[in-house]
């Protein structure tokens, strides 16, 4: 069983891997996010192909899924169907806990690993993204695990293959490794 650390400075959490892709033969992921109290958290992104629940141990998160906003505290538990649209952030003036299960796991780790890295590197803008060919070249590779809400996929499949190419041509990599403490 993984049980390792990831910092977001940009979104203000941290990832605990509990369970992993490799753990579960691919059937899910699972860590415990914990969630600052300034955390903006990522912006409003889709799993295609993956559910994804929440259990807040403790602490106040507020989720946008599709178009509406919602409220959950200790105990509370709410998941987002894959193809749903969402987002969250901590509502509260105290560190959120929250347990996160993604299923199936789909490439969701690499890629937070690799998005994390970004941010921890200071590769990330304010709004918690990295530049547009570091977006470009990460986003293509995992499209099928993630991608953000906007513009349309096929906005962003257009965008990725025309500007990865000249990424990988200016030096970018779709994994970007997290820094070793």
């Amino acid at each position: 069983m993984a049980t390792d650390k990831i910092k977001n400075p940009v979104q203000g959490d941290t990832i605990i891997f509990k369970k992993t892709a490799k753990d579960t033969d691919g059937k899910l992921l699972e860590f415990q996010m914990l969630v600052e109290p300034s955390a903006t958290g990522p912006p409003q992104h889709i799993h295609p192909n993956a559910k994804e629940q929440f259990e807040v141990l403790s602490g106040k998160v507020q989720a946008k899924i599709g178009n509406q906003t919602y409220h959950f505290e200790q105990a509370d538990s709410f998941t987002v169907l894959s193809g749903t649209a969402h987002a969250w952030w901590n509502e509260g003036n105290e560190q959120a806990k929250v347990e996160v299960r993604l299923t199936p796991a789909t490439r969701m780790e690499d890629f937070l690993r690799t998005w994390y890295a970004l941010a921890k590197d200071g590769k990330m803008n304010d709004n918690g993204l990295p530049s547009i060919w570091q977006l470009a070249i990460t986003s293509k590779k995992y499209l099928n695990s993630v991608h953000l809400a906007k513009p349309p996929l096929v906005v962003q499949k257009i965008l990725w293959n025309i500007l990865s190419p000249v990424a990988k041509i200016l030096g970018y990599k779709p994994d970007y490794p997290y820094p070793s403490e």
